[in-house]
């Protein structure tokens, strides 16, 4: 994950392999508009410019700690002969003790990240540190300072949650008799699909796959009711590809096999609601 002004400077580790860590440094330069699938913690000297995270501009006219979550939207404007350096860590939730990944729901800022104060320190440690063991300790103690004397740059976050699970359940409202899978309505919304899955549960009370197997079937037992499809070609329209697969979740979610359903034996709640 070497930037283009930036070098790793140690723990020679893959972007997201089994490690999950990465510390690099480097001259602050212009970055567009992008987003990840792994967490992102940097140290600004000072410069002309400044970063935006989602839909907060923050001047960097301080020294400054930044830490972008998953999928959050960021950029960096700066001069092109600008000197001021930064120390960038990426990680992945792995790393995370379970008690900090449990606060830590949105980016956040520290103000206070000069030569002296505790997360300088922790920063500049992580250079020197050679051990995973060590830099993990080091970058979960970072987080803390961050949680404890930062700020947190919740808002909006929840509007943006709320788009991305409503574009995806708008798609699979229209696709769900396609062999459309979670990677693929994660790459149409450009977030990870463990992100997807994650906000997806939260928002809408049930996982990705519950809420795509609730549409197949929906639309078979309509189909079942209001044609004379065979069972086959009923499983094969509402996106099933395995006809041992689609008996079993129909008879689990009706209480018959379709063709009882299609006798009218199925529980009448179940016709009526679902």
């Amino acid at each position: 994950m070497q930037d283009a002004r930036g070098e790793i400077t140690c723990l020679n580790l893959q972007q997201t392999g089994e490690s999950g860590l990465i510390v690099s440094r480097g001259n602050v330069f212009c970055f567009p508009t992008h987003t990840h699938v792994y967490y992102e913690m940097t140290l600004y000297e000072p410069f002309d410019g400044g970063v935006t995270v989602n839909q907060y501009d923050i001047a960097m006219d301080r020294h400054s700690v930044v830490l972008v979550t998953p999928s959050d939207f960021h950029r960096i404007r700066a001069a092109e002969d600008c000197d001021a350096g930064f120390i960038k860590v990426a990680f992945d939730e792995e790393i995370l003790l379970p008690a900090v990944k449990a606060r830590l729901s949105a980016p956040m800022l520290l103000r206070d990240g000069a030569p002296g104060s505790l997360s300088w320190h922790l920063f500049h440690e992580l250079l020197s540190s050679h051990v995973q063991e060590d830099a993990v300790v080091l970058v979960n103690a970072a987080i803390v300072t961050l949680l404890q004397h930062g700020e947190s740059l919740e808002q909006g976050r929840g509007e943006r949650i709320q788009a991305w699970v409503l574009r995806a359940v708008s798609s699979m409202n229209q696709r769900f008799s396609e062999n459309i899978a979670l990677t693929d309505i994660a790459a149409e919304l450009s977030v990870s699909p463990q992100y997807l899955s994650q906000i997806f549960s939260r928002t809408m009370g049930v996982s990705f796959r519950e809420y795509l197997s609730g549409l197949r079937l929906r639309r078979a037992a309509e189909l079942l009711r209001e044609s004379d499809l065979r069972v086959t070609e009923v499983c094969y329209q509402c996106g099933y590809r395995n006809l041992s697969h689609f008996l079993r979740s129909f008879k689990r979610r009706y209480g018959v096999s379709p063709l009882r359903y299609r006798a009218g034996q199925g529980n009448e709640n179940d016709r009526l609601s679902r």
